[in-house]
């Protein structure tokens, strides 16, 4: 069976060399369920719409704190449970 997972990504911008963060936010029954958290954070924290390298649906929001730049992907994926 397969369940779609919504992908968080994490990069670090002034720590270029440091693995980016990767973690499974949720699950979904479908993609559409998905999309759907996708358009909340459109319209809540207005990140980016953007192409994946597979074509995908991805969110990008440019993230600036004292300490550090980062960048922060969301990604829907389909994939068996």
């Amino acid at each position: 069976m397969f369940k779609v997972a919504l992908i968080v990504i994490i990069t670090s911008l002034s720590k270029p060399k440091d693995p980016p963060s990767v973690s499974l936010s949720a699950l979904y029954d479908n993609i559409d369920d998905c999309n759907v958290v996708l358009d909340q954070l459109v319209n809540n924290i207005n990140a980016k719409e953007t192409t994946g390298p597979d074509g995908d649906r991805m969110l990008k929001l440019e993230n600036r704190e004292y300490y550090g730049k980062s960048t922060i992907y969301w990604s829907c994926k389909e994939m068996l449970k």
